[in-house]
């Protein structure tokens, strides 16, 4: 049946009367799908919203907002609204005025731990951003927690938990490598930091980074004092441990700058590398990466909702840091009729 006008109900001195035509239903948000229109136009009428609000988009924010979006003003005057899973585990979610309509994706696993022992550090979570992606019906969401770090000596950390957002999935950060036995570090989003090498001036491996998603973690180096390698971002690889003058844990790789909340903020930093005796760790890279730890002290976690890998124990005392949770974020561009907003 089609329908030409919409006729107040409830909460307007207009009941029974038409309130909008159908060249005025015609040039409000979204045209491009009449039922979120009505939808809207339902909304605004039962909160008592005036006709003039309604058909200019100014109480559109509004029922944006009521749907569970925040909604914000670009530099260049361009409106979105946007909604954010930082919520570790899984859940099922529905657009809602925004159904079958595309979106801007961004996917951040949960960032790997550091070990407990002599360890590099932890890797990234993998990181991806779609654009124009289709989203319809209802989707399935999942926000990756980061990896558990130990006090054990010759056990890694837990790499971080993948992340999803309908057919997107983002790669749980690498653990770092442990002494003995499991040196080299995980792969993973990014690849884990390698620990000290198994025995006097070798080299351990860091783990490998999931391509289109992060990057390998740096070495670790057995010598005078050991060194961690630091752990893979999304934005370049861990460093290697340095050795000789200067010992230090390796930095981990930098992360990823994305503004999809109207704010610039760094995601998917590596873990710096832990370090022997009294030198520093590695730094974390920025986007939530821990700093590696000493035999003084303990390395810190990933940054939570960052996918930051955490930073790099030393001993069983000060051991690793946990690696930071994932995030899910998904935009959605608004458009407002020409001459309002």
């Amino acid at each position: 049946m089609a329908v030409n006008s919409i006729r107040g109900t409830t909460g307007s001195s207009s009941v029974g009367q038409t309130l909008f035509s159908y060249s005025e239903l015609a040039s409000i948000i979204p045209i491009s799908s009449p039922p979120a229109t009505f939808s809207y136009v339902a909304w605004a009428i039962s909160q008592g919203k005036s006709k003039a609000n309604i058909l200019s988009g100014t109480a559109y924010l509004d029922f944006i907002s009521s749907n569970g979006y925040t909604t914000y003003r670009d530099t260049t005057g361009n409106y979105y609204a946007y909604k954010e899973f930082t919520a570790t585990g899984t859940t099922t979610w529905n657009a809602g005025p925004f159904n079958g309509t595309n979106a801007d994706v961004l996917v951040v696993a949960g960032g790997g731990a550091g070990a407990g022992h002599h360890s590099g550090g932890g890797g990234a979570g993998g990181y991806r951003l779609e654009t124009n992606f289709a989203v319809s019906g209802n989707v399935t969401v999942t926000v990756g927690a980061g990896g558990t770090s130990n006090n054990v000596t010759n056990t890694r950390g837990t790499n971080g938990q993948n992340s999803v957002f309908s057919t997107i999935t983002s790669i749980g950060g690498g653990a770092g490598g442990a002494w003995s036995g499991v040196y080299d570090g995980a792969a993973g989003g990014s690849g884990g930091g390698g620990s000290l090498g198994p025995s006097g001036s070798t080299w351990s491996n860091g783990g490998t980074g999931t391509s289109g998603q992060g990057n390998n973690g740096g070495r670790g180096r057995h010598d005078n004092n050991h060194v961690g390698g630091g752990g893979g971002g999304a934005g370049g690889p861990g460093s290697d441990g340095s050795w000789g003058i200067g010992n230090r844990g390796g930095a981990g790789g930098g992360g990823l700058s994305n503004s999809l909340t109207g704010v610039t903020r760094f995601y998917a930093g590596g873990g710096g590398g832990g370090s022997g005796e009294a030198n520093p760790g590695g730094n974390g890279g920025n986007g939530g990466g821990g700093f590696g730890g000493t035999n003084q002290y303990k390395a810190t976690d990933g940054t939570p909702n960052t996918g930051g890998g955490g930073g790099g124990g030393w001993t069983t005392t000060f051991f690793g840091g946990n690696g930071g949770s994932g995030v899910v974020i998904v935009r959605f561009p608004l458009s407002f009729p020409a001459g309002s907003i």
